[in-house]
């Protein structure tokens, strides 16, 4: 009996080490700055809050920045018709735009004029901070123009309607996966829920449970099973639009 309590929390104890190993391996790169950024304190509760702050404030800030895309590049593109340069169209605009991507297209036009750098070589090292497909894409397409020339204004019109299908397929793909995630959250809080309540309201119904020399194993093998298993959920439903 004891070896096969060991065996099953072995094996509980793998599936979490790898079902954590996957759930992280692709929020490993993008968090490497807040990490380190997180670690400058020595308390290891703080740390774990700021990393989480700023992982909750560069999910919201890149959620912000795809509503306004679509709004600012249409913009841009009927000043560009107008006869403003697309340096001029990018200052104008983003003098305009609100948090986040007015500030963050303030600082490309800040570069453009006092850095002696070009509007593309901007735009690329604001998507490369970002890793935002839409900023990567304006980016590239600004850089082609200015070498080949043509319709940057039409280019600037498809890139919106790109970006507001994008924002809007997200919006719809998380209302429907709503649902999903907080089913999750209800049933994996139920073990837990039902074991205090039957130990507030029916003490002597685990009398036998706490008597036993296995309580502390089962409970260990129930939750790495409740916990792999919201972690596969949350892994499963995580949408990636870039």
């Amino acid at each position: 009996m004891t070896a096969l309590v060991a065996a099953i929390i072995a094996g509980a104890a793998l599936a979490c080490f790898v079902l954590a190993c996957l759930c992280r391996r692709k929020l490993a790169v993008e968090d490497e700055n807040a990490y380190r950024l997180a670690h400058d304190s020595k308390d290891p509760i703080a740390d774990r809050s700021r990393l989480l702050l700023l992982r909750r404030t560069r999910k919201s800030r890149a959620d912000a920045r795809s509503r306004q895309i679509a709004d600012v590049l249409p913009l841009a593109a009927e000043m560009l018709r107008g006869g403003s340069s697309p340096e001029n169209a990018f200052a104008t605009v983003a003098a305009s735009a609100n948090w986040p991507l007015g500030e963050e297209l303030l600082q490309v036009a800040r570069e453009v004029s006092s850095a002696n750098r070009t509007l593309a070589q901007a735009l690329g090292s604001l998507a490369q901070r970002t890793q935002d497909p839409d900023l990567d894409l304006l980016a590239s397409a600004v850089a082609v123009q200015k070498e080949g020339g043509g319709n940057l204004a039409g280019i600037l019109d498809s890139l919106a309607e790109n970006a507001q299908k994008r924002s809007e397929m997200k919006g719809h793909l998380d209302a429907i996966t709503s649902s999903a995630r907080m089913s999750a959250a209800l049933v994996g809080s139920m073990p837990p829920a039902m074991l205090a309540l039957l130990s507030i309201a029916s003490p002597a119904y685990l009398e036998d449970f706490w008597a036993s020399g296995l309580w502390a194993p089962i409970l260990l093998v129930v939750a790495a099973l409740d916990i792999s298993g919201l972690a596969l959920i949350k892994r499963l439903y995580r949408l990636d639009f870039s």
